[in-house]
């Protein structure tokens, strides 16, 4: 469990405080590609924009300054036959490199082993991200130009009770909510 954090589902409004937090998650990688274009990057995302997928990253504490606690990062898993796909994971740079990307992964992990989901995801090609999921225990299914495809099978038995959807409810200040993704919803058309 990562304290400090805690996961709470988003809303319609907070697409621009995404689109921000997205942009300056990318912007090195982007950068060192050659590939920094805001316009495509906002397109991307306002197309495939959906909230009932997407959990916000907070700090449990307040920022004395805006009176709110600080937007870390997000997470867009979008439900998909067999598995899940993550949309979107950017964790903020001052939240980088300090294990809140493994654990909002792993929350999202562990519900998808018990509901015996594959996890697929897209990673820009020679980026941290594509390090960070191999750690996690995925694999490259196809490489194009720009991207790697990448995917990860479940890897504990199914539950006896089923795939039942699972509301995400946000946590009390002191604990972090589980990520936990309703299973059968359909999936979003790009």
């Amino acid at each position: 469990m990562k304290h400090g954090y805690r996961l709470v589902p988003a809303r319609d409004d907070d697409f621009e405080a995404l689109m921000g937090l997205r942009w300056c998650a990318m912007r090195e990688s982007m950068a060192d590609m050659g590939r920094i274009d805001p316009d495509h990057a906002r397109a991307r995302m306002s197309r495939g924009f959906a909230p009932q997928h997407t959990h916000k990253i907070l700090a449990d504490t307040i920022n004395p300054l805006t009176g709110q606690p600080d937007l870390m990062g997000f997470v867009v898993v979008l439900p998909s036959e067999p598995g899940w796909i993550i949309d979107h994971l950017y964790i903020h740079p001052t939240g980088q490199r300090r294990g809140l990307g493994s654990w909002v992964l792993g929350q999202i992990l562990e519900h998808a082993d018990r509901r015996q989901r594959s996890v697929s995801v897209v990673a820009l090609r020679h980026s941290a991200a594509v390090r960070f999921y191999e750690r996690h225990g995925f694999v490259a299914t196809l490489q194009g130009e720009w991207d790697v495809h990448m995917q990860r099978a479940p890897r504990q038995p199914a539950l006896a009770d089923g795939p039942e959807a699972v509301a995400v409810r946000p946590a009390p200040l002191s604990r972090p909510a589980p990520a936990v993704v309703p299973d059968r919803q359909p999936a979003l058309k790009r």
